[in-house]
């Protein structure tokens, strides 16, 4: 039928390959009936599960004829199965849609980048480092402080070059991506002293950096892969604003000595520090007298105390000075002393002969507050002598009335406690006497007084002209039991079992101080009030017709209202705290207080106060980026403030 081979098809008279499957070999065992060939495949259904899919064109069976690789489990061809089958600019294969991309998550990506999108990109933002201003040390160098603006959404880190003692020529080759150097006559100097650790947001104040007054400073940045960025300071930067100190008030010591109190204002947005010395010192010397280095910025009220030298003691502090004397206000209400009782006081004697002497009594003056007052006495008797005139029991002698001539005068005590002075005027009546008795039968007496009873010139021992006086506990001769430890007949002061008069008891019990007058001033809810009037008065004016501004208006004036009467409360809180929380060790003589409630309660206040601020800022209209830097700020201030709310003391000893 067919001598070369094939199939006799009796419908066309002539040889085919094929009529039916069974006339093909295994390697294509299917007839394609339209032209009676055999081949692999006609449809899906001819082709095996490995390769499933038939290729129309060449009648072939193949796993993926579009390309790609056959997925069994889902029977599809899909654009890869494992990371080796993607190309290299998409080395990546996404199991969960089986394509192949850049990156899915950031191990994809080199260090410095991060996944977004399916793209590796620069993972952070470039820091911008910012010169604040210049400080004029006054010895021939300045001090440049740096601040810098992060973007990005967390604090970053970029390694400081440390190398101190690192050198190179003018032309410096100081690697790293964050270095500062100073740059002099034919040097160059690496600092090596700048932060590395850069939070979010606009930092102000961050670091600084000394140089001489021929050097400039270079601080450079580079933030991954982005351009180096740097600021640079020299003697012709822009000065920082002056700190000037602030004699706030006064007090009044035991010793009716005068101490000062003073504060100071920085009105730079950063900490500044100003070491003692030619900047920073106390006049007269020592110059030293506790007074601060480290100056935050605002206003900062006592800040230290020192006792005022007469007539005045002053603080010099960057160029600017505050001088505290006896006219600055007190710190505490200060009573004037009262002299009602010595002025009920009057002298009346009889003529002692050639001499009378008159003992003078000051102690009807008192203080009302304690403090020891100081005397001076005058008198306008004339031919008269006082003595002892700066106590409160001076002698008064006179001579006129032995001349035959009787005395009337007065004589002026004045106390003083260092502010406030008060005076008494005692009248004193002498009457006249002759010492030689002329014109008279009388003799004189053992005394030397003419027709005297011999008793005039006795002492309170009854010997004449004897030494013997009467004490001031009105006993002859006594020895003054009556006095207390600061010399007062019969006062109530005693010497304490730690061998102070007056004392408390205390200096003497193991006890550590903690002055937080300082921090007081620091933890009021002020800067929260502000910047809450700041924002409401922004967000009114960006705020639609709709609704009403009067009712926007009377909203805020609510929530400013309740801010200020929180911050207002804050401060009574304050108030209880007390300048220098003692903590005692001895429970036989102290016991222990807490401070722990009012400390909790000044916290929950400055939170409320911080979630206003943040409840007002994300009213206003404005883009994500500057919302988020003012809720950070909001967030620093609150994060300060509890940080020196932690350092307080939470107990307090009480010793009696």
């Amino acid at each position: 039928a067919c001598p070369n081979g094939g199939v006799y098809n009796t419908e066309t008279k002539s040889c085919v390959e094929c009529l039916t499957d069974s006339n093909c070999p295994s390697d294509k065992p299917v007839c394609d009936t339209t032209n009676n060939t055999c081949v692999e495949c006609l449809d899906d259904t001819n082709c095996p599960t490995d390769e499933p899919v038939c290729n129309q064109t060449t009648n072939t069976c193949e796993a993926c004829p579009n390309g790609g690789v056959y997925n069994p489990e889902t029977k599809s061809c899909v654009e890869c199965l494992t990371d080796s089958n993607c190309p290299s600019d998409k080395p990546v294969c996404d199991t969960q849609d089986n394509t192949c991309k850049q990156c899915v998550t950031d191990d994809n990506c080199s260090e410095t980048q991060k996944c977004e999108e399916n793209a590796c990109v620069d993972k952070y933002k470039a820091i911008t480092p910012i010169l604040e201003c210049i400080m004029d040390n006054e010895d021939g160098t300045y001090s440049a402080y740096f601040g810098y603006e992060n973007t990005n959404d967390e604090a970053i880190t970029i390694k400081a070059y440390d190398d101190a003692n690192s050198t190179t020529d003018v032309n410096d080759t100081i690697g790293g991506a964050n270095y500062a150097v100073i740059v002099g006559p034919g040097y160059v100097k690496s600092y090596g002293k700048q932060i590395s650790t850069f939070e979010v947001g606009r930092i102000k104040g961050a670091f600084s950096i000394p140089f001489k007054q021929s050097e400039k400073i270079r601080w450079r940045l580079k933030t991954n892969s982005f351009e180096t960025k740097e600021a640079n300071a020299d003697a012709s930067s822009v000065k920082c604003a002056k700190v000037k100190p602030v004699a706030n008030c006064i007090s009044i010591n035991a010793d009716a000595t005068l101490q000062a109190y003073f504060g100071y204002v920085n009105d730079n947005d950063f900490e500044v520090t100003i070491p003692v010395g030619t900047k920073n010192n106390v006049n007269p010397d020592p110059e030293d007298r506790g007074q601060p280095v480290k100056f935050l910025p605002g206003n900062v009220a006592n800040v230290f105390d020192t006792k005022i030298d007469e007539p005045s003691t002053a603080w010099y502090l960057d160029g600017v000075s505050a001088t505290a004397d006896k006219t600055l206000p007190t710190c505490t209400v200060n009573n004037k002393p009262t002299c009602e009782n010595a002025e009920q006081l009057a002298y009346n004697s009889e003529c002692q002969g050639t001499v009378t002497t008159l003992d003078l009594d000051g102690s009807g003056c008192v203080d009302p507050d304690g403090t020891q007052l100081i005397y001076s006495w005058e008198t306008d008797c004339n031919d008269a002598l006082l003595t002892n005139e700066n106590t409160a029991n001076a002698t008064l002698q006179l001579t006129i009335p032995g001349t035959g001539l009787a005395q009337t005068c007065t004589v002026k005590v004045t106390v003083t406690d260092g502010l406030e002075t008060t005076s008494a005027t005692q009248n004193v009546n002498v009457t006249a006497c002759n010492v030689d008795c002329p014109g008279t039968e009388d003799q004189k007496d053992q005394c030397g007084v003419c027709g005297g009873d011999g008793t005039s010139c006795l002492d309170c021992a009854g010997v004449p002209f004897g030494d013997a006086k009467l004490d001031k506990c009105n006993k002859c001769n006594g020895n003054n039991e009556c006095l207390d430890c600061f010399g007062v007949p019969y006062g109530p002061a005693k010497v304490d079992r730690c061998g102070i008069c007056g004392g408390d008891g205390s200096t003497c019990i193991p006890c550590t101080e903690t002055s937080i007058k300082g921090d007081k001033a620091k933890i009021h809810g002020d800067e929260f009030v502000k910047m809450l009037k700041q924002q409401t008065e922004l967000l009114l004016k960006e705020s639609k017709p709709y609704p009403p501004i009067r009712e926007i208006q009377s909203s805020a004036d609510r929530r400013i209202n309740r801010a200020e009467k929180k911050n207002a409360q804050i401060k009574s809180y304050v108030l209880k705290l007390s300048d220098v929380i003692k903590s005692c060790t001895d429970t036989e003589f102290c016991t222990q207080g807490d401070n722990e409630p009012t400390l909790e309660v000044i916290a929950r206040y400055l939170r409320k106060l911080r979630r206003q601020v943040g409840r007002t800022i994300r009213q206003r209209n404005i883009n994500s980026q500057t919302a988020n830097k003012l809720l950070n700020q909001n967030t620093k201030i609150l994060n300060e403030k509890l940080a020196i709310l932690a350092k307080i003391p939470r107990f307090y000893s009480e010793c009696k």
